[in-house]
């Protein structure tokens, strides 16, 4: 039996089962509100990082889908995903940082700190 099963008892037996599933609905409506004020500014944050080039509508499409395949399909696919997609940034960093010496003067990155 889980450890929360007796705040679970407790409200069903003080309320009882109608009044309790209202409380629920409540629960639920709050977390669709705050889910969606999530999804408006991650919409927002994806559109002020592109540029410009990405509408904010387009934006909140974006962070809808990802957060739709996240709720379907479970958070260990995400961390799955998360666990290996280190590995190109990693490497798309490591081959940036190597052509750094190539631009000469005109670009002082990391490489110029290194020397």
């Amino acid at each position: 039996m889980p450890l929360t099963r007796g705040r679970q008892v407790i409200a069903r037996s003080t309320m009882g089962g109608w009044p309790l599933r209202l409380c629920v609905l409540l629960n639920i409506v709050i977390m669709l509100g705050y889910g969606l004020i999530d999804i408006l500014i991650a919409g927002q944050i994806l559109s002020a990082v592109n540029g410009g080039g990405l509408t904010v509508i387009v934006g909140v499409i974006v962070s809808a889908i990802i957060s739709l395949v996240v709720v379907v399909f479970g958070i260990r696919l995400f961390h799955t995903y998360e666990r290996y997609a280190f590995l190109s940034a990693n490497t798309w960093w490591l081959m940036g940082n190597s052509s750094l010496p190539s631009f000469g003067n005109s670009f002082r990155g990391m490489s110029q700190l290194l020397r």
